[in-house]
């Protein structure tokens, strides 16, 4: 059986030492939430920050140039009857 106290105390220490250091406001996170949960059209995902779109922008970047080099090939694995 797993010692559910010993894996999971350092995750906890780790959350309380980051506690009250984001670098985003809360009261203007919670305020674009419910101004996006008003919207007629939802999000599938909803970013907070811009030190967490400065790393999808990397993400992004990333995929693209994992992608770009094998894009037709990997296309080309369809069965030759797919639409």
């Amino acid at each position: 059986m797993i010692n559910v106290t010993r894996a999971v105390l350092p995750v906890m220490r780790k959350q309380v030492r980051a506690n009250h250091a984001q670098l985003g406001d809360p009261v203007k996170g919670a305020a674009l939430i419910a101004e996006v949960a008003a919207a007629e059209k939802l999000p599938t995902h909803l970013y907070l920050g811009r030190d967490t779109l400065e790393r999808l922008d990397v993400k992004y970047r990333q995929v693209q140039d994992d992608l770009a080099p094998w894009r037709e090939k990997s296309a080309a694995t369809a069965h030759d009857d797919a639409a």
